[in-house]
C-alpha cells in the first residue's frame, strides 16, 4: 500500500515543482574544468543529487555568488535555483573536488541552505528558514512521515518534519522550497487518504423529531390506507418507485391511485446494484439508519433534516344537518337555481337528477355563527334536526376520515354453502387539508372589495363525502336482500378565517306515522280505537354537509 501511494505520489511531485531557472555557463577564463573524470558522488542518499559531469573549479575577484551557483549546477546537470536574498560576491578560487564538498563549504561559508526535491536544486540564505504546522484530518501523522521518508523529500539538516504529540498535526521546518514540496505531497496523501475513506460504507442513525420513520396504516371500512414514512420517500426518491401515498384497493370513483406495500419494504431495500444506498426504520426509537458511502452521508443527513420538521395542526368541524325539502327556503337556498345566503354566500346549484333528487350545491358560508342560528330555529320548530356534529385535529397535508355508519348481515346461500355478507351504509368523509400562504395585502382571492386587504391563512380543502342509507320496500323485505343507496360528492374549496363550506343537496323520502288519540279512552280495549286516528306522511328531506376547517392556536413555547 505505502509503495504504490509513494510511486503516485513522486509522479505527483514532478509535475509540481518548481519552475527551473535559466542556466549559464561559466567563462572558460575564470572555471577550471577537467576534461574527464567523475566527482566521486555516484552513491545517493536521497536527499542529495546525484551529481554529473568532472570536478569543478574557479577563481574571480569579485563575480556574484548567484551566478557562481548557477554554474556550478550546471556544470554537474542539475537546474539550479537561487534565492534573490543571496546577493554575496565570491572572491578567490574555488579548487577542484567532490560536488557534494564544494557545496558545502560555499554554503558554510556565506551562511546557505540548500534543498534538492528531486529535480531542481533551491539554495537559500539560511535566515529564509521557516516552520509550517499542517493540521491532518484524514492521514495519520505517522504514516505521512513515513511516506515522506520513503519518498526522499526530507534532509537532516534543511528540511525536518516531525508530527506534533497530542494533535492529528505535521509541523515542517525547512527552506520555502522544502515547505512547499512537503506541503504539496501532504496534501496530496490527505486526499488519498479522505478518498479512501469516503469510499468505505458507513452506518449512521438519524433520531426523527417530529417525522415518522415507518409507515402509518389505518383501516375503514375494509380498506387500509398506508402513510409512507420518510423511509419509503427516501426508497422512492432513490429507486424511482410510485405513489407515495398507497391502499390496499384498486382505484376508486374519488380518483385516489392506491398502491399496496408489503412488509419487506420497510427493511433495507433488496438490491443487486453496487453502491446504492440502503435505509431501515427503527420504529422503538422512531429513526432512520442509513447504510452508505461516507462521502454521501452529510448529504442524505441535510435532506433528512429538511424532511423532518414541526408539522402545522388544523381543526376540522363537520355538521351532518338533514332539513325538510320544503323548508329549505329559510335558510336562504333556493334548490331551483341559485340564491344569496343573508350576506353567508352565493349558492350555485346543478339541476335536478333523473331520479327526481335536486341537485348537489357548493357554497361558502361567510359568517358561520348566524347561519347556525338560523338553523336552530328550523330545529326548534322541528324542520331540521343535526344527525351529528363531529370534529377532529389532523396535521397539515395529512388525510382525516369521519365514518358514521351501521353494517348489518345478510345471508347469501348456495347450492352448499352459506355464509353472512356485511353491507356497510351511513356518511363517510374523507378530508385532506392543506394550508396556503396568504395573499398579499391589498388584494382578495375572490375579487370582492369587502375582502380586499386581509392578509389571513387559507386552508385548501381536498374532499370526498359518501352518504348511503337502505332503502326500504317490500320486495326487499320478501327478498331479505338488502338494497342500498349510495351518493358521493367530491370537491375542492378553499376557506379563509371565519368561513365554513356547505354542500350537499341529497334529497330522501322519509314516511312518519302520527296517531292522536283521547287519553285513557284510547287506551281502553276494543273500543280505544274508535278514540283514536292514525296518519301518515311523506317529508322529503334535504341532507346537507357544513364543513369548516381553521389551523390550530399554537401555543407558546410549543
Amino acid at each position: 500500500m505505502r509503495c504504490r501511494l509513494l510511486r503516485r505520489a513522486s509522479r505527483h511531485l514532478l509535475r509540481l515543482t518548481l519552475p527551473v531557472a535559466v542556466l549559464t555557463m561559466a567563462p572558460a577564463s575564470a572555471a577550471l574544468s577537467s576534461a574527464s573524470g567523475s566527482t566521486g558522488d555516484k552513491t545517493n542518499d536521497g536527499t542529495s543529487p546525484v551529481w554529473r559531469g568532472g570536478p569543478f573549479a574557479f577563481q574571480s575577484a569579485g563575480t556574484p555568488l548567484a551566478e557562481l551557483l548557477r554554474d556550478f549546477g550546471a556544470h554537474h546537470g542539475i537546474p539550479t535555483v537561487v534565492s534573490a536574498q543571496v546577493d554575496d560576491r565570491f572572491i578567490g578560487t574555488l579548487p577542484p573536488g567532490a560536488a557534494q564538498t564544494t557545496l558545502d563549504t560555499l554554503a558554510e561559508r556565506y551562511r546557505l541552505s540548500w534543498y534538492f526535491n528531486g529535480q531542481t536544486l533551491n539554495i537559500y540564505k539560511a535566515s529564509e528558514a521557516t516552520r509550517r504546522v499542517l493540521p491532518l484530518r484524514y492521514a495519520s501523522p505517522r504514516d505521512l512521515l513515513a511516506h515522506l521518508h520513503d519518498a526522499g523529500v526530507l534532509h537532516p539538516r534543511h528540511c525536518v518534519a516531525r508530527a506534533i504529540p497530542a494533535t492529528h498535526a505535521l509541523e515542517i521546518a525547512g527552506v520555502p522550497a522544502c515547505v512547499e514540496t512537503v506541503s504539496m505531497l501532504a496534501d496530496y496523501v490527505e486526499r488519498d487518504a479522505r478518498d479512501q475513506q469516503e469510499s468505505e460504507e458507513t452506518i449512521k442513525i438519524f433520531p426523527l423529531k417530529f417525522a415518522t420513520a415507518d409507515d402509518t396504516r389505518y383501516f375503514y371500512r375494509g380498506q387500509e390506507v398506508v402513510v409512507p414514512g420518510v423511509v419509503s420517500v427516501l426508497k422512492d426518491l432513490i429507486q424511482g418507485a410510485g405513489p407515495l401515498i398507497a391502499t390496499s384497493s384498486t382505484t376508486d370513483a374519488t380518483g385516489a391511485a392506491p398502491r399496496s406495500r408489503t412488509s419487506t419494504d420497510v427493511g433495507f431495500a433488496a438490491t443487486s446494484q453496487t453502491g446504492t444506498p440502503r435505509f431501515s426504520a427503527d420504529p422503538r426509537r422512531n429513526a432512520i439508519i442509513v447504510r452508505e458511502r461516507r462521502r454521501n452521508i452529510p448529504i442524505y443527513g441535510d435532506l433528512i433534516a429538511q424532511l423532518d420538521v414541526r408539522p402545522r395542526l388544523i381543526d376540522i368541524s363537520v355538521a351532518i344537518i338533514d332539513v325538510n325539502a320544503s323548508d329549505i327556503a329559510e335558510l336562504g337556498v333556493d334548490i331551483s337555481g341559485s340564491a344569496r345566503l343573508g350576506g353567508f354566500g352565493t349558492v350555485s346549484l346543478n339541476g335536478p337528477s333523473s331520479d327526481g333528487d335536486a341537485g348537489t350545491f357548493t357554497t361558502l358560508v361567510g359568517d358561520t355563527n348566524k347561519f347556525m342560528l338560523n338553523l336552530s330555529a328550523l330545529e326548534r320548530n322541528s324542520k331540521a334536526r343535526v344527525l351529528s356534529r363531529p370534529s377532529i385535529v389532523t396535521l397539515d397535508n395529512m388525510q382525516a376520515v369521519l365514518d358514521r355508519s351501521v353494517t348489518f348481515y345478510t345471508k347469501v346461500s348456495g347450492e352448499k354453502v352459506a355464509k353472512l355478507e356485511s353491507v356497510t351504509s351511513g356518511s363517510l368523509l374523507r378530508v385532506t387539508p392543506r394550508l396556503v400562504p396568504s395573499e398579499p395585502t391589498g388584494s382578495a382571492s375572490d375579487g370582492s372589495p369587502e375582502h380586499a386587504g386581509i392578509s389571513s391563512e387559507q386552508v385548501m380543502l381536498t374532499l370526498n363525502i359518501e352518504d348511503g342509507g337502505e332503502v326500504r320496500s317490500d320486495r326487499n323485505l320478501r327478498n331479505e336482500v338488502p338494497t342500498i343507496r349510495n351518493s358521493s360528492i367530491s370537491t375542492h374549496a378553499t376557506l379563509q378565517a371565519g368561513q365554513s363550506l356547505l354542500l350537499g343537496g341529497f334529497v330522501q323520502d322519509a314516511q312518519h306515522e302520527h296517531e292522536r288519540k283521547i287519553p285513557l279512552l284510547g287506551d281502553l280495549p276494543l273500543i280505544g280505537r274508535l278514540f283514536s286516528s292514525t296518519s301518515n306522511r311523506n317529508d322529503s328531506v334535504m341532507r346537507l354537509f357544513l364543513i369548516k376547517a381553521e389551523p390550530a392556536a399554537v401555543l407558546p413555547n410549543a
